[in-house]
């Protein structure tokens, strides 16, 4: 439940390791030394006719050293002097996290709550907005480095955002930010959606917009539909900053689009050359290695077509970015939730789902467990453990 840090962190090379030390020598260089000598000084104070005790105060003798150059330093006896590495801006050293991630269960380490004030300047247990000045971590106000413990918020199903509607489906309320909060959270990753900012019009392969050829406007852009949408996200958003809680913006998709039994982008941004879509049966994740998918999801990342998808995904982008541009509560934004290739798929199932499918149904029937021992990997290569 800890929420914001502070610390002692080594310095960190490129690698992760201690900086490195630079060391030089500097030769001797002359100095001006003048002294003086010590002074006193006597003060008669009177009031009216009083006369007061004379005040007497020393100065002690005082020597000035002006320095010409560097330091002297005696011969044989080096300077040695640390260069600290900077961070380059958006280039973070992902190996150097590790010392640091250790270091927080260690002494040093600060603990704040959420309270649900909101503030911009630190205060017990008020979180107070952050910085990213370049480099891998967030900043308070007090310069410490943040860490955000968070859970997920995504409604898969129309209006496609979680919002404040009592009654319905979909509703989040202060009740739910409260549950929250309690539990140490102080960042929500709030599920938002390209089919719900851009709807658009028709369906799949329409020539307007798949047609092999140089990007152009589809116009099927919106954008008061878009705001009628972003609307409810700002007041989420609302609900979770009178917790102390933050807001990631994720756009997020499965499968690219529900022609495919998942959520995301439009139905007119589905392009896969005029094959009709057979979503496949099973778990909606074997839809991963349909091929009219990767025929889909191969125009969407080429952008090859004159709807110019990835055009108009940008503008998306571009109008939420604008919307929340001046929300301090929005820490920031997941550009494209989970980017997938069928490459890394098999015929059928990918390995691992198949094989964790297995483990599970193992795991849970016990006649097959052979002599009261447990499989712990799939069948029917498994071993058992006693």
């Amino acid at each position: 439940m800890a929420t914001v840090c502070s610390l002692t962190l080594p310095t960190l090379d490129a690698s992760g390791a201690a900086g490195p030390t630079t060391t030089t020598t500097v030769p001797p260089t002359p100095s001006t030394t003048t002294t003086r000598p010590a002074t006193t000084t006597s003060t008669r104070t009177s009031a009216s006719s009083t006369t007061l005790p004379v005040t007497t105060s020393t100065t002690a003798p005082s020597t000035t050293t002006t320095i010409t150059g560097a330091v002297p330093t005696p011969p044989g006896s080096p300077v040695t002097t640390t260069t600290a590495p900077q961070h380059v801006v958006n280039q973070p050293n992902l190996n150097a996290l590790s010392p640091h991630i250790d270091a927080l269960s260690g002494s040093g380490v600060q603990y704040q709550y959420s309270s649900g004030a909101s503030s911009q300047k630190s205060a017990p247990g008020v979180p107070s907005f952050l910085t990213s000045p370049g480099g891998p971590y967030l900043y308070d106000a007090d310069n410490r480095v943040v860490l955000l413990h968070g859970t997920n918020v995504v409604y898969k199903h129309p209006p496609y955002i979680a919002y404040p509607d009592p009654g319905k489906p979909w509703d989040f309320s202060s009740t739910d930010a409260a549950r929250m909060q309690s539990l140490g959270f102080n960042v929500v990753r709030l599920g938002i959606e390209w089919q719900a900012l851009e709807p658009g019009s028709g369906g799949p392969n329409q020539p307007k917009v798949c047609t092999p050829g140089s990007p152009g406007n589809p116009h099927e852009f919106n954008l008061a539909a878009a705001d009628r949408y972003l609307a409810h996200v700002a007041a989420t958003v609302k609900i979770l900053s009178r917790y102390g809680i933050y807001t990631l913006l994720d756009m997020h998709q499965d499968v690219y689009n529900q022609n495919f039994r998942g959520e995301g982008a439009p139905d007119w941004a589905v392009c896969t050359d005029g094959v009709p879509i057979v979503a496949s049966g099973g778990r909606w994740s074997s839809n991963y290695s349909n091929p009219q998918l990767d025929t889909a999801v191969h125009h969407f990342w080429t952008n090859d077509v004159v709807g110019n998808l990835q055009g108009q995904y940008d503008l998306v982008w571009a109008t939420v970015a604008n919307y929340f541009k001046k929300d301090r509560w929005v820490v920031g934004y997941d550009p494209y939730n989970e980017p997938f290739s069928t490459e890394t798929q098999t015929a059928a199932q990918s390995t691992f789902t198949g094989t964790w499918s297995a483990s599970t149904r193992a795991a849970s029937t016990p006649d097959s467990w052979p002599t009261g021992r447990r499989p712990w990997c799939a069948p029917p290569t498994c071993r058992t453990t006693a």
